[in-house]
């Protein structure tokens, strides 16, 4: 119970943000693009967050939990994934033909999608969780060009 970590998607993105900053147990939290809601608003970061994001078709530079990214007092992390929209990180994504047109007029891959999330989750947990050196998440990386990817280390 030391080493608690959560990750979650959408409603449940910002689930894991509260539990990060009202639970005491949580050592590092992952939102799968979810807007960040609750206690995180009037209570800073102060355990390792990273946010995942979709592109925004309504603005390509922004980042939806930017604030809560600025006000993070502790290591945090941003990612966009371009060509991802909101579905993109479900399962249906995986399935392709009409499935993956579901997908709120995503044009990435659902196996890339998953590719990404995956190394990216596994990199953060590794490092916030078992400390251990993760060059991914040092900066942008050429084995994943669809991701705009910054960080702030405390």
């Amino acid at each position: 119970m030391e080493r608690v970590g959560i990750m979650g998607f959408s409603k449940g993105g910002a689930a894991a943000g509260q539990y990060c900053v009202t639970d005491e147990r949580c050592a590092a939290g992952i939102n799968l693009t979810g807007f960040m809601y609750g206690d995180i608003v009037d209570i800073g970061l102060d355990r390792p967050f990273m946010f995942v994001s979709e592109e925004e078709l309504w603005c390509a530079d922004c980042y939806v939990n930017d604030l809560f990214y600025k006000r993070a007092e502790n290591s945090a992390y941003q990612m966009k994934i371009r060509g991802a929209r909101h579905a993109s990180f479900r399962d249906p994504a995986l399935w392709g033909g009409i499935f993956q047109s579901l997908a709120d007029g995503a044009n990435i891959d659902g196996r890339s999608m998953t590719r990404i999330v995956n190394a990216y989750t596994l990199a953060f947990f590794d490092k916030h969780l078992n400390g251990m050196e993760v060059p991914l998440l040092d900066g942008p990386s050429a084995d994943y060009p669809e991701v705009v990817f910054r960080s702030r280390h405390s």
